[in-house]
């Protein structure tokens, strides 16, 4: 999560905001369950501190949700509390009815966005998941490629899906003027 996620967070709608924070708070409860299992307490604050970016998402998340609830923030079907146009839905319909090229290719990229912050975050957990296990059963942390050789496929996935974000968030960054 980063502020360019942050910006992103502005253009979904109320549904895609509650289907995101539910999938990061399961994310996030799964840690402690993890956790609780292995060491038979709850993770300190230290602990949790590698789950901290998901904490700040997650706080993003509730935010956004909160400004749409109290009318200050924008939803595609809202448009209510702010001065700049809203965003598309998924179906390229706005609420001013015109659905031209540019709000297809808006939604089509918020979309499409989503699903990579979703894939992202799976891909994150499996990930997370085999480096305890390996610190589990090795009695250190991964330092060497032979080391994540069973998981490879899954941590250059996740580079790509990375790599695919960052490029889509320049895009909108970049046609919202932010850049």
């Amino acid at each position: 999560p980063n502020m360019n996620e942050a910006v992103v967070l502005e253009g979904l709608s109320k549904n895609a905001l509650l289907g995101e924070k539910k999938r990061v708070k399961a994310e996030l409860k799964r840690y402690d369950q993890s956790f609780m299992q292995k060491k038979r307490r709850g993770p300190t604050r230290a602990e949790k501190e590698p789950m901290r970016p998901l904490y700040t998402f997650y706080r993003k998340l509730k935010t956004q949700l909160n400004k749409i609830e109290r009318g200050g923030g924008t939803t595609p079907r809202s448009g209510r509390g702010s001065s700049k146009r809203p965003p598309p839905t998924a179906e390229g319909n706005d609420s001013d009815g015109d659905d031209g090229p540019e709000d297809k290719a808006e939604a089509e990229k918020q979309a499409k966005l989503a699903a990579l912050l979703r894939e992202k975050g799976q891909l994150r957990t499996k990930l997370q998941k085999y480096q305890d296990q390996f610190v589990k059963d090795n009695n250190r942390r991964i330092r060497f490629q032979r080391d994540i050789v069973p998981i490879d496929r899954e941590y250059k996935q996740y580079k790509k899906v990375k790599d695919a974000i960052s490029k889509l968030t320049g895009q909108v960054d970049n046609e919202k003027g932010l850049f």
